[in-house]
């Protein structure tokens, strides 16, 4: 109540809240959110729709410094953990997950070959193993929109909602620790039977609503900096 404006990830109420994720500058630079319209935004989703329907060379990636234990104590209304080493051993069941990071190191190119820009790296990929690291309602990174820009399949731990007026989620893999072999079993289709992932990916990326929240948010933000800035 002290703040002129606040702004995060959270879904809050109060009149001098604003809920604006990260993950919005991420997808759309400030330079085009400032003056996007509408239709700028809406062609900017269709590019990435477009995007996931490039054929992949390579079966999965994982990009990670870190685990991603998020205990109960240390993250505000998490009561779930989850061990990104953990999701990658098992999908690594199936055939090999390309990890350029700290976590399970095993591959260099994209430092040596892609001068370290993630989303180029990943458009080799089918799959992109995107856990968060607190499964909290509104807690939804960059890590599953650049998964998602650059064309792969999410194979997504996190909000159990991510984004529900944006994203849709029957074009995501849904981990879950406790139906793991019915996800396992989800991957190894897509990935070898090519008419079950032509009929997936066919599945739109966004919602109808997508274009129009996305451009509120920022409309809002315009709005609210204006007011503060300018009014005497």
């Amino acid at each position: 109540g002290q703040a002129s404006l606040a702004m995060g990830f959270d879904y809050h109420r109060a009149d001098n809240y604003r809920r604006f994720p990260l993950w919005l500058l991420y997808l759309f630079p400030p330079e085009f959110a400032v003056n996007a319209s509408l239709d700028d935004v809406q062609k900017r989703l269709e590019q990435i729709e477009a995007q996931g329907r490039v054929a992949k060379t390579k079966f999965a990636a994982m990009i990670a410094s870190h685990g991603g234990y998020a205990l109960p104590k240390k993250v505000y209304n998490c009561d779930q953990e989850v061990s990104r080493e953990s999701i990658t051993e098992q999908v690594a069941s199936i055939d090999r997950v390309h990890c350029p990071g700290k976590l399970l190191h095993n591959d260099d190119s994209l430092i040596i070959d892609y001068n370290d820009d993630k989303k180029s790296y990943l458009k080799q990929f089918l799959f992109n193993i995107c856990a968060e690291n607190a499964s909290v309602s509104g807690y939804v990174t960059e890590k599953l929109f650049e998964a998602i820009e650059a064309g792969t399949i999410p194979v997504y731990w996190g909000d159990l909602e991510p984004e529900p007026n944006i994203l849709n989620p029957n074009r995501i893999i849904f981990w879950d620790k406790l139906k793991s072999g019915d996800v396992l079993a989800r991957i190894r289709e897509l990935y070898q039977d090519e008419e079950a992932r032509k009929k997936f990916l066919e599945r739109p990326l966004f919602n109808p609503s997508a274009a129009a929240v996305i451009h509120g948010y920022f409309r809002q933000l315009r709005k609210d900096f204006s007011e503060l800035l300018f009014t005497e």
